[in-house]
């Protein structure tokens, strides 16, 4: 009987030192489905899919499929890094022969090659033009790619290959909106197993399966992300719920021996009282008092027990338990009036030197706290746009005006941040008219507390670099009342996307222009206006 494709993982342990990548005696099954793989950045997402992948091995265990394998990595260059797009999709052979053909070349090796894939030329083409690429050279190298034209060249090797799974690890970054729906439209349709890495949530309500990797181990349930979310905030209660009845539990006991020690003692006063008053003998006397201090010690052993047994489930429920803080800070010095003008573009014409125009009699206005999101394909002049906005480039016509100072520009490095200094040293170099002591409250608002704040900013995670960024912005002492964000959420867990949603949504009277594909993003941070370049 045919077996279906399964990969089996079997007591797989792997860890890498000083990290959260601490995989031990895993052992998984996957089927062909599509499973989503979610955790905070740093816990092992990508690890698993190299281990799945072969590209590492496992320090103990194994892995094994009865399928063809096909991996998608997230960062290509140390594979490909002198590679054509032929070479990357893996079809170089099979042109080559193919010319020799068209050339009269009729050796059978030729047709080995091929092995009738008459049409390998034109299926590439066309995947790629659906990712809308159009002009493909397939002997171009690959290291000239832009990030958008590598994500593709990637998706399309791993759709070419025929294989039962197909890993990919973030495959939406650098993804224009056109080319993320196409490959929706692929998942949505394919029939092979699909295991994806990704913090992409529309993409990930379209799995079957999600599988949560945190630093205590791996989580599986059993629908999309909506319905993990739903049973994840389930488990959230429960767990705050054991809390607090932990809480109570050790609290009661704690008191009840309060009590019990407090009646043994009067007890004791009143048996030394009776003697003394002659009323019974010493040998009763010494026995009441055993019989007390035998009653006392058993309780008390009791209710050690109970507070040890209450004390353990408080632990295990505050080790899972997520806290998700909102941010406290006071930013009523960012809001701009309604009315107020914030940008207005007129007319703008610009092009790069030998290129068609990128803007044409372009024409934008921000009104008082508007948020409007920049959208457009790969090389639309998204990025353009926003150089022109803060003067890095001049326009060839047309008038740029932006009535608000500062603006604060966050892009998705945030360079400002001196990669030496610590969060506060970076807060207090940036902010000099802020005290110490102001400077350590405002970090704290953005729930940045005690040894976090001593963090090297090189060490910060991108979540923490963008928090970071906006809470030194926003709390200086002329806060902005425009941020500009370029793709904002790129190469960040979901985690730190929630949190900075938080943050966007305490900015609540300021102006947003943000580029960003993340349609799930643009709808948390109130986004109501969107400009198609």
């Amino acid at each position: 009987m045919h077996r279906l494709p399964q990969v089996g993982i079997k007591h797989l342990s792997y860890s890498i030192p000083d990290t959260l990548v601490q995989f031990e005696n895993l052992t998984l099954t996957f089927d062909q489905r599509h499973y989503g793989i979610v955790g905070d950045n740093g816990v092992g997402k990508t690890t698993l899919l190299k281990l799945i992948a072969n590209v590492i091995l496992p320090q103990h265990g194994s892995i094994q499929s009865n399928g063809i394998i096909a991996y998608c990595p997230q960062n290509a260059e140390d594979y490909f890094s002198n590679a054509t797009i032929a070479d990357v999709l893996n079809i170089t052979t099979k042109l080559q022969a193919l010319n020799r053909i068209h050339q009269g070349d009729l050796a059978p090796e030729n047709y080995e090659i091929i092995d009738n894939d008459w049409d390998i030329e034109e299926r590439a083409k066309k995947i790629l033009c659906d990712f809308a690429w159009f002009d493909i050279d397939f002997d171009r190298h690959f290291s000239s790619l832009s990030g958008g034209q590598k994500t593709k060249c990637l998706l399309a090797r791993v759709i070419l290959a025929k294989a039962d799974f197909i890993l990919l690890d973030e495959p939406t970054n650098n993804l224009d909106q056109q080319s993320r729906r196409k490959l929706y439209d692929w998942i949505q349709n394919t029939k092979q197993g699909l295991l994806i890495v990704s913090h992409d949530r529309t993409l990930l309500d379209f799995m079957d399966e999600i599988i949560e990797i945190t630093s205590k181990g791996f989580n599986r349930y059993g629908g999309n992300y909506n319905f993990y979310q739903k049973q994840k905030a389930i488990h959230q209660g429960a767990l705050a719920n054991q809390l607090l009845d932990a809480k109570r539990k050790i609290k009661n006991t704690q008191y009840s021996i309060q009590q019990t020690y407090e009646r043994h003692a009067q007890r004791g006063r009143k048996g030394r009282l009776l003697r003394k008053q002659g009323k019974v003998d010493k040998l009763t006397a010494n026995s009441m008092r055993g019989r007390s201090e035998k009653s006392q010690s058993r309780n008390t052993t009791q209710a050690e027990q109970m507070i040890n047994k209450a004390q353990e489930i408080l632990t295990t429920a505050k080790s899972q338990i997520e806290i998700k803080e909102s941010i406290q800070a006071d930013l009523s010095a960012t809001e701009v009036p309604n009315g107020k003008i914030v940008l207005a573009i007129e007319k703008l014409y610009f092009s790069y030197c030998g290129q068609p125009n990128l803007f044409k009699n372009f024409n934008l206005t921000i009104t008082g706290p508007e948020r409007v999101a920049i959208m457009g394909n790969n090389g639309s002049g998204k990025t353009t746009l926003i150089k022109l906005i803060l003067g890095g480039i001049k326009p060839h016509k047309g008038s740029i005006k932006c009535d608000v100072s500062p603006v604060c520009y966050l892009d998705q490095q945030i360079n400002f941040l001196s990669p030496s200094l610590s969060l506060i040293d970076n807060f207090q170099y940036l902010n000099p008219d802020i005290s110490t002591q102001d400077a350590y409250f405002a970090l704290a608002s953005f729930n940045f507390r005690s040894k976090e704040t001593e963090k090297l900013a090189r060490y910060l995670s991108g979540g923490e670099r963008l928090r970071a960024g906006l809470a030194i912005s926003l709390l200086s002492k002329v806060p902005p009342q425009l941020i500009i964000l370029d793709e904002p959420t790129n190469h960040l867990d979901i985690r730190s996307i929630e949190a900075i949603e938080t943050a966007l949504l305490a900015y609540k009277g300021g102006a947003i222009i943000v580029i960003s594909h993340d349609q799930r993003f643009l709808e948390n941070i109130g986004i109501f206006k969107k400009i198609q370049l």
